[in-house]
């Protein structure tokens, strides 16, 4: 008598899910003239939505009865406790919904961003908070690659730590951002920042497009707009996206982002690099503006377009596609010319059970390096590269995921890279070894729970000059 009243409740439950989402969908959207944004569960037809709100009151007080009634029921009766068991969750799900929050289970990426910085897009109305952080240990060898002392102090460091707040004022508009610190202190003589990563107002049009302005991060490489420690393997980004493609890399401006079917494309308009702080080893990085009182005189274009042809065919996610960013860099400075930068980069990922890869090409082109050299040092000891290229391949398996019932990531994993920020130099102008750099690391990370993941890896370096040091790392990450 119990298992039929048991499953009379199930049957029951799972009508009263589908009338609820039907008179969320219908209270949320009308068909004629109010398109719902991305996230949104399309309308049903034919629904009466407060005839059905108030239903689903009456549907979920009747549940939250019988439960309580078949668990003093059912003391020992394994199979009706676990029945019992998912029914409340689905029950604190429905709850959720109804109050128009976001369990973080519940997250995933949206317009690029990582899961936790897309909380906004899936909160029905109001407020939505967020948050990532990241510890780093660094423990150098003794010894240079040519068996010189290093003399390279070891280093622990709390890297970022950084909390989104978002607001969806309605089903097509919302702001969103992510502000914090990083390397812990903040006041003069330390190395740490108080940093805005980005502010910006979003408003979705229809599905197809949106329109979104402020402070943004640029649609460029793998990791810049998903840099969250769940989102890369490793305790620290690829050196390809730090140099070649440098990340965390935003800018002041506006622009445009949709999808067509398996397709996803965003195109930004937005302040350009600033010549004057590119470096021999660095390359661009040190030119990025940040949004800080940027000089404007010279703006920039760039846009992305990635493809995903396995969706929904169940043998995994494969993402394919490219981006590019092209705009002078002089910024009307005395003495730096205009000094054209077109920087594009290819890259591909794919994720099938506990398997994932990535792999990425990169190669920027800068016009005039020789000139902007000369305009950083008269002395012509500096050279900024005329051709920056870097690639990386990495593969990880979760070995933890041949365990269904395993809620926990035991990630084993590789990456290789290559880069040099001085691929071509003007002539005369001398290269620095260390800017062409070979890098071999290999690690593991381990996630108890989604948002927690602890990393250990080690990296060894190879340069023409043999100055490189090698290290190894030991990691903490989390987001919520």
């Amino acid at each position: 008598m119990r298992i039929k009243r048991t499953g009379a409740l199930i049957g029951a439950f799972v009508a009263m899910l589908g009338a609820a989402d039907s008179a969320r969908a219908a209270a949320e959207t009308s068909a004629a003239d109010q398109p719902a944004a991305a996230e949104a569960t399309p309308p049903a037809a034919g629904v009466s939505a407060p005839e059905d709100a108030e239903a689903l009151r009456r549907r979920i007080q009747a549940l939250e009865e019988e439960i309580a009634r078949l668990k003093s029921e059912s003391v020992g009766m394994a199979d009706i406790q676990k029945r019992l068991t998912a029914l409340e969750a689905e029950l604190g799900r429905l709850r959720q919904e109804r109050t128009g929050g976001v369990a973080a289970s519940e997250t995933h990426s949206v317009n690029g961003l990582a899961p936790s910085a897309s909380r906004v897009y899936l909160t029905r109305r109001g407020l939505a908070v967020g948050g990532y952080g990241s510890a780093l240990y660094q423990r150098f060898t003794a010894h240079r690659d040519n068996d010189t002392d290093a003399n390279v102090p070891d280093r622990a460091d709390l890297t970022e730590a950084f909390v989104y707040v978002g607001y969806r004022f309605d089903d097509r508009l919302l702001f969103n951002s992510s502000f914090g610190v990083e390397h812990a202190l903040v006041e003069d003589g330390s190395s740490g920042d108080a940093t805005v990563e980005f502010a910006y107002v979003d408003f979705r049009q229809r599905k197809e497009i949106g329109w979104r302005g402020g402070l943004m991060l640029l649609p460029v490489g793998l990791v810049n707009e998903r840099h969250e420690p769940s989102d890369y393997l490793g305790t620290m980004r690829p050196f390809v996206e730090q140099r070649i493609v440098p990340s965390t890399w935003r800018g002041v401006g506006a622009g445009a982002y949709g999808e067509a079917g398996a397709v996803e494309w965003r195109g930004d308009v937005v302040e350009s690099l600033d010549a004057a702080g590119f470096t021999p080893v660095e390359g661009i990085a040190g030119g990025r503006q940040q949004g800080e009182n940027s000089l404007a005189e010279d703006m920039a274009l760039t846009a992305r377009v990635d493809w995903r042809p396995l969706r929904g065919k169940g043998i995994g996610d494969l993402m394919v596609g490219a981006s590019g960013f092209v705009g002078r860099t002089g910024q009307q400075q005395p003495g730096f010319p205009g000094g054209r930068l077109t920087l594009w980069d290819a890259h591909a990922e794919y994720r099938w059970r506990g398997f994932q890869a990535r792999a990425l090409y990169a190669s920027g082109i800068l016009g005039q390096a020789g000139e902007i050299s000369l305009a950083i040092d008269p002395a012509g000891l500096t050279a900024i590269g005329e051709r920056s290229d870097g690639l990386y391949l990495e593969i990880g398996y979760d070995v933890l995921s041949t365990w269904p019932k395993s809620k926990q990531d035991l990630v084993v994993f590789c990456r290789f890279e290559n880069l040099n920020t001085q691929q071509e130099v003007a002539s005369g102008l001398p290269t620095d070894p260390l800017a062409d750099l070979t890098a071999k690391t290999c690690g593991l990370q381990y996630a108890p729970i989604k948002q927690v993941v602890i990393k250990a890896d080690a990296t060894n370096f190879t340069d023409p000059g043999e100055q490189s040091v090698d290290q190894v790392n030991l990691g903490l990450g989390w987001n919520f």
